[in-house]
């Protein structure tokens, strides 16, 4: 095993083969675990034990050596069930817990006396304690640990990537602490699921808090006829007290959407209006951005194309992607749209176009993203073309340097230069620069433990 030497290898299931679960199976697999993925699609189950991974971040090949089941009754031998399902909102933006129950439901069913089960799905705080009491009673051992996948990101790699984790009672931390130091390199324990379920929360909130702040700072900077990437990219010299975000049509994907109505239904009695604020704005945003093109009156829109559907480029995941919304309120004012997107095969019931050949007949090309390894290039001097891609600009030519031999920069001014850079190359640069960046001190569990009083169970 990779660190905890002191935890043989275990049979585990991983509950949901998607985004989430399947890079999970490849890691635990890595860490030399017998793994089982564990769907109740057929269809999912049958293109995995064909070898064929349905995930961009998982090749093909990275699947030998996983077991994939729909039969819920093989998930009996297993001594780790780890559950990544989804836990979506409803229209209404109430949590949706659906499939996370019949989850549970069927742990009571065929999990064994004595099992760890971790929870990686997204839920409101105290969802653990609730939904797995009767496990507990059966003697089983419950965490959650939330999930931080980031589809598409290649740097830091995922075993480097802190793994938070609470369990619903003390040994239940323990043994959670002890199983994921064998698969991640650092594991942070905190002192309850309840905390664990809060960690999520709190990362998701803070970034649609920002998101929904910048996205007005730009809506006000093209009414002042600023430039608002420019004044971000100064603002983003700063070494301290600033972080950056980029504005753009919406936010999609299973997290920043989703996971700050949770924390606001966690406490129905108190008022989020900050948080709040931001998700209306947030989730109007597309319509209201659409409704800012179809009132223009320099040109009458009866045919637009749509490149990018995807949440975010480099996947093919179209998940609450903010398109959605911009494109039904075309289609509600009776725009004909279709819509370009390379990696998507089908969106929305619209037209697909295969190329960019075309692009000049349309009133309107709205270019929502650019995926990498993918010519846009005959976009570039059409006058029809409305870009919302964030475009960083270099300020270098401002910033006339003398002819002075230079001392080599340091590590921190390295890492400054690379601010400009998508966070995928500027991960695996700095990475290239000093590896211990992401080489957090590990806390072993007699570290992050040392205020437990109990007699360990052994694992």
């Amino acid at each position: 095993m990779p660190r905890n030497s002191s935890v043989s290898a275990k049979n585990v299931a991983v509950i949901g083969t998607g985004y989430v679960g399947l890079p999970l199976c490849v890691l635990l697999r890595r860490s030399n675990h017998n793994v089982l993925g564990y769907d109740a699609s057929a269809q999912k189950i049958a293109s995995l034990n064909n070898g064929i991974s349905y995930i961009g971040d998982v090749e093909n090949h990275e699947l030998r050596g996983i077991s994939f089941t729909a039969d819920p009754k093989d998930i009996k031998a297993s001594d780790v069930h780890i559950i990544c399902v989804p836990t979506p909102v409803g229209e209404d933006f109430n949590p949706d817990l659906t499939i996370l129950r019949s989850v549970v439901k069927t742990l009571e069913t065929y999990a064994r006396s004595g099992c760890l089960i971790i929870c990686e799905s997204t839920v409101g705080v105290g969802d653990t304690d609730a939904l797995f009491t009767n496990l507990v009673n059966k003697g089983c051992r419950v965490c959650h640990s939330p999930e931080r996948i980031d589809p598409g990101r290649k740097y830091p790699n995922y075993k480097d990537i802190p793994k938070v984790i609470g369990g619903m009672d003390e040994i239940s931390t323990h043994r959670g602490v002890q199983f994921y130091q064998t698969v991640f390199k650092t594991v942070v324990a905190v002192r309850s699921a309840k905390h664990s379920e809060a960690v999520k929360l709190l990362e998701n909130s803070f970034r649609a808090i920002n998101i929904s702040f910048i996205n007005e700072f730009s809506n006000y900077c093209d009414n002042a006829d600023l430039n608002v990437n420019e004044i971000i990219d100064a603002a983003s010299t700063k070494p301290y007290g600033f972080m950056e975000f980029r504005p753009w049509v919406g936010v999609g994907g299973h997290c920043i959407p989703v996971d700050p109505h949770y924390l606001i239904k966690s406490q129905p009695i108190m008022e989020w209006p900050l948080l709040s604020e931001a998700m209306t704005e947030m989730h109007s945003r597309p319509s209201n951005l659409a409704n800012v093109e179809l009132k223009k009156k320099e040109s009458k829109l009866n045919k637009v194309l749509v490149c990018g559907v995807s949440y975010k480029p480099d996947i093919a995941d179209v998940r609450d992607a903010p398109q959605k919304e911009f494109i039904e309120t075309m289609l509600e004012n009776n725009v004909d749209v279709h819509f370009y997107d390379p990696i998507v095969e089908s969106y929305m019931g619209l037209t697909k176009q295969n190329s960019l050949d075309n692009a000049h007949t349309y009133d309107k090309v709205y270019v929502m993203h650019q995926h990498s390894n993918h010519d846009y290039s005959s976009l570039d001097n059409l006058s029809n073309v409305q870009s919302f891609v964030s475009k960083r600009k270099l300020h270098e030519k401002f910033n006339k340097l003398d002819n002075k031999p230079k001392s080599k920069p340091s590590l921190e001014d390295q890492i400054k230069s690379l601010s400009h850079t998508n966070s995928n190359e500027i991960n695996k640069q700095v990475f290239a620069m000093n590896p211990t960046l992401f080489d957090l001190q590990r806390r072993d569990s007699s570290h992050v433990l040392s205020s437990f009083s109990f007699d360990l169970e052994s694992f």
